[in-house]
């Protein structure tokens, strides 16, 4: 944590915001609280560097944003970073003092149009000092979850969930002397995307756990690649019979029994069959889109 000199309007701080959601984000305050900072005289280039403002978290007597610096030329943002080397930063702000702590967020994929999330989750959480949840864009459909905290006068990070395809974020809630939650992930069948994967956070070390459910239905559908034999099941019992299966048959993958290594297949309504998980993972089509 650095008290940096920001030279940041941080309530000013309207150009090329970006678009914040209402039910997550209180309304401003009107006291116009100003940190300096020799950077914002700073010039890559020869072109001048402009805060932009991604989100915020507007409380009583204190606020949080997400503020990315960004170049400039000719009025317009340069979102390539192309001018100038791009920093953000979470930044607590002390309304009364008017001092501003920061935080290098070390986040990608923020442009001026991109769509973040902040929000307070210290009550959930159980934590005695303010924690904030800030879910930003990640590469392809993911998203990443941090989370910073402020106590005793020290700005903090506390941990990071990343690699979660919700746009909203993951959910956590306190559980004894953990947070847990699910977050998404691709089974290592057929590369489906799921959203039970358990993940776990200390709340004495912040570390993060993450686990695979051993019982996983997956419910998606796909084609045999290759030909194969499966064991019918019958009343939930594997039986002895075997069920051919050709290429080009469509199937339902519908559980993965992951300690077991098997997969139960639906081939029709009513004819069910398993398979070894290898079985499944060489023979049948994988969902490379999500």
């Amino acid at each position: 944590m650095k008290p940096y000199p920001l030279i940041l309007l941080v309530t000013l701080v309207a150009f090329g915001a970006c678009k914040s959601r209402k039910a997550i984000t209180t309304t401003r305050d009107t006291t116009k609280l100003v940190t300096k900072d020799t950077t914002s005289q700073r010039r890559d280039q020869g072109h001048p560097a402009k805060y932009i403002e991604h989100a915020r978290l507007d409380l009583k007597d204190e606020a949080i944003t997400l503020t990315s610096r960004r170049g400039e030329d000719d009025g317009k943002v340069d979102d390539q970073a192309q001018l100038l080397t791009s920093d953000n930063y979470f930044v607590h702000i002390d309304k009364k003092s008017g001092k501003a702590d920061t935080l290098e967020a070390n986040l990608d994929n923020l442009y001026t149009d991109c769509d973040c999330i902040i929000r307070d989750v210290t009550d959930s959480f159980r934590l005695p000092f303010l924690t904030v949840q800030v879910v930003t864009p990640s590469e392809d459909i993911y998203y990443t979850n941090s989370f910073v905290a402020y106590e005793n006068g020290h700005f903090k990070k506390l941990f990071t969930i990343e690699l979660d395809a919700r746009e909203k974020g993951v959910e956590l809630h306190r559980v004894g002397s953990q947070l847990t939650g699910l977050m998404t992930g691709r089974d290592e069948v057929v590369d489906n995307l799921e959203q039970d994967y358990p993940v776990t956070v200390d709340t004495k070390t912040f570390e993060v756990t993450n686990g695979k459910p051993e019982k996983q239905y997956i419910g998606w559908r796909t084609t045999a690649t290759q030909s194969f034999r499966a064991h019918r099941v019958k009343n939930g019992q594997v039986d002895s019979s075997l069920v051919s299966v050709k290429v080009g048959a469509e199937v339902l993958v519908d559980t993965f029994y992951r300690s077991l290594g098997k997969v139960r297949l639906l081939l029709s309504d009513t004819l069910m069959v398993e398979i070894k998980a290898e079985t499944a993972e060489m023979k049948l089509g994988h969902n490379g889109a999500g």
